[in-house]
């Protein structure tokens, strides 16, 4: 049995993704790694250069990078999303594809894949298995419950299957492609008709009403968190790290995302909108983003923003406890990517965005001046 393992990159390294330590959480899982970068950033290539010879020293095993021009000022780019996932797919050489954003940690071990192919009996009538995804919301400790807990990450290798737009949600704007709400633009979709792929799910009916439930009720959150907790101690599953910081998460919108979803539905957004709260990302202070990060972290469990985010106004979520630690690989990354860490500036002597006791810089032991002065827990 062959596996490989398929991602995208798009300037990972300047966009603040531990895309180094998804990357090697395929290394003992899968025979083949194929990322599929269009990045202009000489950081993210550097680090997938050194991942590639890595991989392929120690391993012994194909690492393929894949450069593909792409128009990321083209009106429709957000389709590009799906199409690198595509271009990434399609250039893999195993039985069986385990795709993963960099964004993500997979964590299990090759045998439990292994199992989950045979159990699930991947064919052309059941092509894709879906994996169980714990989602922090911030650093405490909070996993989400107001999205779903899987995603389709292993899969057969169809020819026939793609990612992209679904045929049901296509429209035409002057002869381009863009989306209708209701896709990202990379669902597994069949390339000859363009309807969604069908995925094998552990997620029972019952049990996603109950996580429907504990979303806002907290008598069905002990529930759906012993269920949850279950599930992950017997399946290999996906560490999601993209709201790990909700500053962070703001910075990509503002930098990449926002553009990118406004290129996919042909939406005409001012290029500033800041669809967290009810300010412009060219008004907004860095103060004020890390403020309010915090503030939607410790408030919140989880916030998909479709409306601005009002304290006090905007409904609450609820939360669940994964009973497992931050996986092995990636503890650095979380810890130095803390929204609070950013109450304090790059130390100005060695570089280092951290903060320790008595703001002290942590590696010289310089004196630090805290960026955000007016905030308390």
């Amino acid at each position: 049995m062959k596996i490989s393992g398929y991602s995208t990159s798009r300037n990972a390294k300047t966009m603040g993704y531990p895309f180094v330590e998804a990357i090697k959480s395929l290394f003992n899982i899968v025979d083949e790694i194929v990322i599929c970068d269009t990045s202009n950033d000489i950081e993210t290539k550097k680090s997938l250069k050194d991942l590639k010879s890595l991989f392929e020293v120690t391993e012994n095993k194909k690492f393929s990078i894949i450069e593909p021009e792409v128009d990321w000022n083209a009106p429709n780019h957000g389709i590009y999303d799906g199409e690198t996932k595509a271009i990434a797919r399609k250039n893999c050489t195993g039985d069986y594809l385990i795709q993963l954003d960099l964004d993500e940690i997979f964590v299990g071990t090759r045998s439990q894949v292994e199992d989950m192919i045979k159990k699930g009996n991947l064919n052309k009538d059941n092509p894709v298995l879906a994996l169980p995804v714990a989602e922090p919301w911030g650093s405490s400790g909070k996993i989400r419950v107001d999205i779903n807990p899987w995603k389709e990450r292993i899969s057969l290798n169809d020819p026939n299957i793609t990612h992209g737009i679904p045929n049901s949600h296509r429209k035409y704007i002057n002869n381009l492609l863009f989306a209708e709400p209701g896709t990202d633009g990379c669902n597994l979709i069949y390339k000859n008709s363009g309807i969604v792929v069908p995925i094998l799910n552990f997620v029972s009916t019952e049990i996603n009403q109950i996580r429907n439930q504990a979303i806002t009720n907290v008598s069905f959150v002990p529930i759906y968190e012993k269920w949850f907790n279950k599930i992950t101690d017997k399946m290999p599953y996906i560490f999601h790290l993209s709201w790990w910081s909700v500053y962070q998460k703001m910075l990509k919108y503002k930098l990449f995302w926002n553009n990118s979803w406004n290129s996919l539905y042909g939406n005409q957004q001012p290029k500033d909108y800041n669809p967290f709260f009810n300010k412009s990302f060219t008004e907004i202070t860095e103060q004020e983003m890390v403020i309010a990060a915090l503030k939607i972290e410790e408030e919140t469990s989880g916030h998909i923003f479709h409306a601005p985010y009002i304290s006090g106004i905007s409904p609450k979520t609820n939360s669940i406890i994964l009973h497992k630690n931050i996986p092995n690989i990636v503890q650095n990354w979380c810890n130095d990517n803390k929204t609070e860490k950013f109450m304090y500036p790059n130390c100005p002597k060695c570089g280092r965005h951290d903060f320790g006791i008595d703001n002290k810089c942590p590696k010289c032991d310089n004196n630090l001046t805290r960026i955000i002065q007016n905030y308390d827990k």
